[in-house]
């Protein structure tokens, strides 16, 4: 059976890429005529389909240093994304300006930084590296499987932070922005631990891999465990101490996110995991069950408005 070469699956790629920014800017620039006019639309625009190409090959540029088994690379940048969108945030909390698109364009900066580095990294390959390429129907199947589970919409895609912001009101789409911040901490760690043992499952029997997988949930539980309470201290005094005490109604939020980043961030390990095992289709069911639960439970919520 014929192999495609790695030319072809890099055009493959690139047209996705180049479908999907047309797309995001295209999103943009149309809403702006639907509803209310956006603020310097064309820029916005840009930013979003640039944006949208930076995350997709940094994904991609994670996603390969995870199968070549570079996991001290990979642990280096998966943290970038979120260290940025942090900044970003609490750079334009302090100055008391900044606008959307700037908030979008740092915060995608660590996207792009992310992209540019694993791909030189991936591109100088591992020596004595002879893996085979898959067959292009393989990589097919296996993409639409472990599509939805691996995109990891419930925390990725930010569709939380829309609804709140559409049901609770800017005042509670800023207390949860803040509190969020804190959430991706346990997150961060969980999904670096993800990345090691997802390829590590792939590589192993089928009798090796339940007590693989069990070793390394009980780690992820003790990792979330010890993070939590470590992490949990940080809210209060930093958010009154860098924001003032109009901080202070985030901080409860911000504890009660920290122990469901605990939550998300296991999810992600249980996610590799199945995914790893040869059961991406059961990951992906799993994973909209979680993001129906969760816009379920917030259109449920009663959420108070701004005062």
């Amino acid at each position: 059976m014929r192999r495609p070469s790695r030319a072809r699956l890099q055009r493959r790629f690139v047209r996705q890429v180049v479908v999907c920014v047309v797309l995001a800017a295209a999103t943009v620039l149309v809403l702006d005529q639907l509803s209310h006019p956006l603020p310097r639309a064309g820029l916005l625009a840009l930013i979003v389909g640039l944006g949208v190409a930076a995350v997709m090959a940094a994904m991609m540029g994670m996603a390969a240093l995870q199968g070549q088994q570079r996991f001290e690379a990979l642990a280096r940048l998966q943290p970038l994304p979120a260290v940025f969108y942090a900044a970003a945030t609490a750079l334009l909390l302090l100055t008391g300006g900044g606008s959307v698109w700037l908030l979008l364009a740092i915060s995608l900066t660590g996207w792009a930084v992310v992209a540019v580095v694993s791909l030189r990294l991936v591109a100088r390959g591992v020596p004595g590296d002879g893996t085979e390429w898959p067959t292009a129907g393989a990589v097919r199947t296996y993409a639409r499987s472990a599509l939805v589970t691996t995109a990891a919409p419930i925390d990725t895609l930010g569709i939380e932070q829309l609804l709140v912001g559409l049901i609770g009101g800017h005042y509670l789409l800023g207390l949860f922005t803040i509190g969020w911040a804190f959430e991706t901490g346990p997150i961060v760690l969980l999904v670096a631990l993800a990345s090691f043992v997802g390829p590590r499952v792939s590589t192993l029997s089928p009798a090796e891999r339940p007590a693989f997988v069990r070793r390394w949930l009980l780690v992820a539980v003790g990792v979330g465990v010890a993070a939590c309470p470590a992490i949990q201290l940080v809210p209060a005094p930093v958010l009154v101490l860098a924001f003032g005490a109009e901080a202070e109604p985030a901080v409860p939020l911000a504890r009660v996110l920290v122990v469901a980043g605990v939550v998300l961030g296991l999810r992600r390990i249980t996610s590799v995991c199945l995914v790893g095992m040869g059961e991406a289709g059961a990951a992906t069911w799993c994973e909209l069950v979680g993001l129906a639960t969760m816009v379920v439970g917030v259109l449920l919520a009663d959420l108070p408005h701004a005062p």
